[in-house]
C-alpha cells in the first residue's frame, strides 16, 4: 500500500467518524436548544 492510500484511507475513517458523530450529537443539540427556550419561557 502507498503512502496517499493510506492517507485517504485515514482521511475517510475520520469523515466517517465525524459525520456519524455529527448525526449522533445534532438530535441531542436541539434538544437542549429546545429545552432552553422552554426554560426562558417560563
Amino acid at each position: 500500500m502507498t503512502t496517499v492510500e493510506q492517507y485517504w484511507q485515514k482521511k475517510g475513517l475520520t469523515c466517517i467518524y465525524l459525520s456519524r458523530t455529527l448525526l449522533f450529537s445534532a438530535p441531542y443539540a436541539d434538544f437542549y436548544k429546545k429545552n432552553n427556550l422552554l426554560e426562558k419561557k417560563l
